[in-house]
């Protein structure tokens, strides 16, 4: 995979001005085994540098680094730092949603965006904020209610758990901005999994655990996929604006 320099520069800004302390970071118990800080995050450095493949914990530390929490609002500059990152001038010339860091994100296949140039998490927003106002309901019988958003479990962290009102179903949501392939569906089930054998973190004394996985659209692979998995269903999402008349004082 060929990696920019501006994206080797974001990462070596965040690896030597966001501090290992942080215990929030998916490498900190890794790190804290070895004789030299960083060492992690060198690793991902060597191997963007090489062109190689990153590994999925890489990608969550790089995922990591975008956390807004770690940098002072609506800056390119950490929290506990004084200089902005070397891209900052660079970013300022292109749309948000193209930004180096975020375009790393994409390529790494997080923070992806769809046909009409939106970012996953904005479409994440827009279902909840959905959700909550009861706009939607994917099973009208349920009577859905949202209940969580990222919850971090050891097998990652899925978009957003709701619970059935009736049924006390816990659906797992997983989203995906642009086409779902194969392996968004094995994402998916996992999570289900882990959670089907750790009933005692499902909300509300759930009874059962599915999944719905959430795209624009899916590619024949992960159809496939799908068919094999029942407690897995497919949902697809379009966009479309709305035009009301406001009442002009």
């Amino acid at each position: 995979m060929d990696y920019s320099p501006e994206e080797i520069t974001f990462l070596k800004f965040c690896t030597e001005n966001i501090p290992c302390e942080l215990s929030e970071c998916p490498a900190r118990d890794i790190c804290e085994q070895r004789e030299k800080g960083k060492e992690f995050c060198l690793s991902i450095l060597d191997k963007m540098g090489s062109g190689e493949e990153l590994a999925e914990q890489d990608i969550d530390v790089v995922d990591f680094f975008l956390t807004p929490k770690l940098w002072k609002k609506g800056t390119c500059v950490p929290k506990d730092g004084q200089e902005p990152c070397p891209n900052s001038n660079e970013c300022d010339k292109r749309p948000a949603e193209h930004e180096v860091c975020t375009v790393l994100l994409r390529k790494l296949d997080r923070g992806e965006v769809n046909k009409y140039g939106i970012l996953e998490d904005k479409i994440q927003k827009v279902i909840v904020r959905d959700v909550t106002k009861s706009m939607i309901d994917w099973h009208a019988s349920e009577g859905l209610k949202y209940y969580a958003e990222k919850p971090k479990i050891d097998v990652g962290e899925p978009d957003i758990l709701l619970i059935g009102s009736k049924s006390k179903t816990l659906y797992v949501i997983e989203l995906k901005a642009a086409v779902a392939k194969r392996e968004h569906v094995g994402q998916l089930a996992s999570y289900v999994g882990w959670y089907r054998e750790h009933p005692e973190q499902c909300p509300e004394q759930c009874t059962n655990v599915k999944g719905i996985l959430v795209a624009e659209d899916f590619d024949s692979r992960a159809i496939y996929a799908l068919k094999a998995c029942c407690d897995l269903e497919p949902r697809r999402f379009d966009l479309h604006v709305e035009i009301k008349p406001i009442e002009l004082q």
